[in-house]
């Protein structure tokens, strides 16, 4: 789930699973003091979303959810906020990437994904740094350490959070057959391209 406030409230977006067809869409939840309200589908494909990343880019809300069944990473931009969002720009072609994220740092914009770089399934051991110098470019570069490590207990992507700042990235731990067993927040001190 990811929760973003907006005009004084808070909305949750998370990934709502279609046991029927097996594929998620997302979905978005107005907060308040009772408890949560569920205010629709915020946004529905033909092939499975989850993990609906959203930031701010020159004061327009964004989402960035998993889309790895287009073989795409691509940024929705909301149109009308919470539940019109539409397809703004596919940032990354022909790749294999979950769970990315994206935010700017000393004048840079990073991407976090976890690539399955062998062609075996596996979004949950690999994670890759990727730097532009605005979060709509479809120009990424690799950072030449790539990945930069690999580590089912923390390297797959659970969300960003900030502290002043100060930058922490949340890391799904993965137990034997169990998905998300246990997570770590891990500081980012140092992040740069090495060129």
């Amino acid at each position: 789930p990811f929760v973003v406030s907006e005009n004084g409230q808070d909305y949750c977006f998370v990934e709502d699973y279609d046991y029927g067809t097996c594929r998620g869409h997302i979905a978005v939840y107005l907060l308040h003091e009772q408890g949560a309200e569920c205010l629709g589908n915020a946004l529905v494909e033909p092939f499975h979303l989850s993990f609906p990343y959203l930031f701010r880019f020159e004061s327009e809300i964004y989402m960035c959810p998993e889309t790895s069944g287009s073989g795409q990473i691509r940024i929705y931009k909301s149109k009308g906020f919470p539940l019109r969002w539409e397809l703004h720009r596919v940032i990354m072609e022909n790749v294999s990437a979950v769970d990315t994220m994206l935010f700017e740092r000393d004048g840079l914009w990073w991407m976090l994904t976890n690539i399955d770089m062998s062609g075996t399934g596996d979004h949950c051991s690999e994670l890759c740094l990727f730097w532009a110098d605005s979060p709509m470019s479809s120009n990424w570069t690799s950072h030449p350490m790539n990945p930069l490590f690999i580590d089912t207990a923390k390297g797959r992507n659970a969300g960003l959070l900030f502290d002043g700042e100060s930058h922490y990235r949340v890391a799904q731990k993965q137990g034997f057959e169990r998905y998300g067993k246990a997570f770590s927040i891990n500081r980012i001190d140092l992040i740069d391209s090495l060129e």
